[in-house]
């Protein structure tokens, strides 16, 4: 039986790792950060500038306080289908930024030209990971998303309450699922001929009686998450390639013994 690397071992060996080859890493994270914010920025723009429009059409004065419900409803849902495809978008680059990792937990050159990778070579199937792990996330928290609408926007109602109850059994859906799929786009990289369908279907397997150790893994990040949160984003540009780096290393872990299952 393989003797695979405790929580501990796999994040002192992702600082060893790291060690040295932080600026590129931070840089990386930087240039994610910010296309997606650039792409979520356009969208609360036209967003903006369509709401204005609508409620001096239809009010004739610029307080979109003054909208109706349905109009508020219409506006609510293009939103939501806009950053839905925002997301399906941006999830293209997990391809570019797990080869980065995964090149530099391999001791490979990994390159900031990593980033564009899944829409250079592995489009479509980067493009259909994306989908479904976007789809499935935004099924999961679609009820919580809709009570925080109505409750953002003031709609009568004990939203707060239901807002609380619809996250709690979202994530409860959402977590055990998205641990399951989450070494898909790793597969990709080392299974590019095969089929989105067998990509998942491998992680899941792959991820039998593991799930737990990963999630505790992700969990051990939290304080440092916080630190980020409190230093307004800035810990972020370490934090983040610390946690790619370790969860590039928790793939090559538990894809030494060659098994797609778990022995424990």
């Amino acid at each position: 039986m393989n003797q695979y690397q405790s929580i501990a071992e796999i994040k002192d060996y992702a600082k060893d790792r790291l060690a040295g080859r932080f600026g590129n890493s931070a840089i990386l994270t930087l240039l994610n950060t910010g296309i997606v914010f650039g792409i979520t920025f356009l969208i609360s723009t036209v967003i903006s500038t369509l709401t204005l429009s609508i409620s001096l059409v239809t009010t004739g004065d610029v307080d979109t306080g003054k909208l109706s419900i349905s109009a508020i409803l219409g506006i609510g849902l293009l939103q939501y289908l806009l950053t839905l495809l925002c997301s399906v978008f941006t999830g293209i680059f997990n391809t570019g930024i797990s080869l980065y990792f995964l090149n530099l937990a391999s001791g490979r050159n990994a390159t900031l030209g990593n980033l564009y990778y899944g829409f250079q070579y592995l489009y479509k199937k980067s493009l259909a990971l994306s989908t479904v792990t976007v789809l499935i996330s935004s099924v999961c928290l679609l009820p919580y998303d809709i009570f925080y609408f109505l409750y953002s926007n003031k709609i009568p109602g004990n939203w707060d309450i239901c807002m609380i109850i619809a996250m709690v059994a979202g994530m409860a859906v959402y977590v055990p699922i998205s641990l399951s799929l989450s070494q898909a786009f790793f597969l990709l990289l080392d299974f590019p001929t095969r089929s989105p369908k067998e990509l998942l279907s491998l992680s899941i397997r792959l991820m039998k009686g593991r799930k737990w150790k990963l999630f505790k893994l992700q969990l051990s990040f939290l304080p440092l998450m916080i630190l980020g949160v409190l230093s307004f984003g800035i810990g972020n540009l370490w934090i983040t390639p610390y946690m790619n780096i370790t969860m590039a290393l928790y793939f090559l872990d538990i894809m030494k013994s060659g098994d797609t299952a778990s022995d424990s």
